[in-house]
């Protein structure tokens, strides 16, 4: 109750700074109508660096249990998006891929290699707080899915056919879910280009804080390459998080 209530916090002044943009969206066509070079706009594309929130919820416990190495809850996500934005409106998209983490065990006599992964993106939306060409201000909302998988498989060794004799056992359990986030990000641009009508573009670097929250009735169990698992724990995306980004990107800003 405490995460839905901090999540709420968060997305709550991210829709009262979403309505003027949206309303201001809406009424763009107005007489005489706006052309492109009356409207702030820009784009950025972008790699990122997140430090990932996951909330086990006894995964480790259940890896300990069966001599498996255990696992840290915040890994390093990279990943890449891009933002698009049109007066006070922003609309982007972002994919992130959780950098395997990799163990060993020893298991009823065998070795095994573990490694633990995933994946999430989201589609956002935003608004724009500023409106200048080097710096841009933004709470921002999104929703998207994640993945996390579990693979355990025998230590490899001896020769090919060795292989072919005694196939290697291996396993890759899974699991998706839901995802919503809210929270705040910052980009500043490094301008190469400036033109007196009010163009730049150049390097982009930015910082994100905030929350990531899975609702726990979207969340599917534990699949085995492709077949449904009963019981399990529930690790799942969720927590605070901070993302820093680095690209290239253009804006418009109408000279007064």
């Amino acid at each position: 109750m405490r995460t839905l209530w901090l999540f709420a916090g968060l997305v709550l002044p991210a829709i009262v700074g979403l309505t003027p943009a949206w309303a201001q969206y809406r009424t763009l066509p107005t007489t005489p109508a706006m052309t492109s070079d009356d409207m702030a706009m820009s784009g950025t594309g972008y790699v990122s660096l997140t430090r990932v929130p996951l909330r086990l919820n006894g995964f480790n416990a259940d890896l300990a249990s069966h001599d498996y190495t255990t696992f840290d809850d915040r890994p390093v996500a990279v990943g890449g998006g891009f933002n698009f934005t049109v007066q006070h409106l922003l609309l982007g998209v972002e994919g992130n891929w959780q950098l395997p983490r990799h163990g060993t065990a020893q298991v009823n006599g065998q070795s095994l290699h573990t490694s633990f992964s995933g994946a999430y993106g989201f589609g956002n939306i935003g608004a724009v707080l500023t409106q200048c060409n080097t710096c841009k201000i933004y709470p921002f909302v999104g929703v998207g899915a994640g993945a996390l998988q579990l693979t355990t498989r025998q230590s490899a060794g001896g020769s090919f056919d060795d292989v072919l004799g005694t196939p290697l056992q291996a396993s890759h359990l899974s699991r998706t879910m839901l995802l919503t986030q809210a929270g705040l990000g910052v980009d500043f641009m490094l301008p190469a280009i400036f033109t007196p009508s009010g163009d730049a573009a150049g390097i982009v670097v930015g910082v994100r804080a905030g929350y990531i929250y899975t609702p726990e009735p979207l969340t599917r169990r534990w699949r085995l390459d492709g077949s449904n698992l009963t019981g399990g724990p529930d690790p799942t995306f969720d927590g605070p998080y901070v993302q820093v980004t680095f690209g290239g990107g253009w804006s418009h800003v109408p000279v007064q």
